[in-house]
């Protein structure tokens, strides 16, 4: 009798605890994160042409809302860190960034949806696709990225295509390797406008390893 009656008592202090612990997971607050540009646009005047970012592609693997993370360099499990998102999604991040940085680096407009502008002014049309966006976790970043640019009334300008792989190491934490992620689509940058205008330098740092994978043109 005494044995039921403290089995009572004690249920609704469980439920209590359950409760409490659950509502404590739930408090748990999101981290949003963006691919941020390098550095600000900069030039003023009347731009010599157009940029247009119009078509990335990325690995449906790290498609996701979340982060997609890996724990070493040569695992091949990918998990999500389900507190830690991407501020919208993964693909008009990259878009949106790469944009930013090739307008800053070549003094060009972004002319990404502008018709009208396309038809009177030079432009150069860029793909990209990302055969690998990987976040090492307190290690690296790294990509791996096709990418091609074709000049629209550009006089004797030629389109090309190039492969190039990028590494970026990283911290510890989530906000290091954001960043790490960041300066791969920073460098990845550098290399199309200096295919563009062939003066922007590549600027690595000591943790950054970039390689030509191979170019040609057409």
């Amino acid at each position: 009798m005494i044995t039921r009656s403290l089995s009572a008592l004690l249920r609704p202090l469980a439920l209590v605890a359950v409760t409490a612990t659950l509502s404590a997971c739930a408090s748990a607050p999101t981290q949003y994160y963006t691919l941020a540009a390098s550095d600000p646009a900069n030039v003023q005047g009347t731009a010599r042409y157009g940029v247009n970012l119009h078509d990335v592609t990325i690995p449906d693997v790290v498609y996701k809302p979340q982060l997609m993370v890996r724990s070493s360099t040569d695992s091949s499990a990918v998990a999500p860190l389900n507190g830690s998102r991407w501020a919208g999604s993964l693909q008009d991040e990259i878009q949106k960034t790469l944009s930013a940085n090739l307008v800053s680096r070549l003094g060009a407009i972004n002319v990404q949806g502008l018709a009208g502008s396309e038809q009177k002014l030079p432009v150069w049309l860029i793909q990209t696709t990302f055969h690998r966006f990987d976040m090492i976790l307190n290690k690296a970043a790294v990509i791996d990225v096709t990418w091609r640019i074709n000049p629209v009334r550009m006089g004797t300008q030629s389109a090309r295509v190039c492969q190039t792989r990028i590494q970026v190491q990283a911290g510890s934490g989530v906000d290091s390797l954001v960043q790490s992620q960041s300066q791969a689509l920073a460098l990845l940058s550098d290399v199309i406008a200096g295919a563009i205008d062939g003066r922007t330098q590549v600027r690595a740092n000591d943790g950054a390893q970039i390689q030509s994978l191979g170019c040609h043109s057409g």
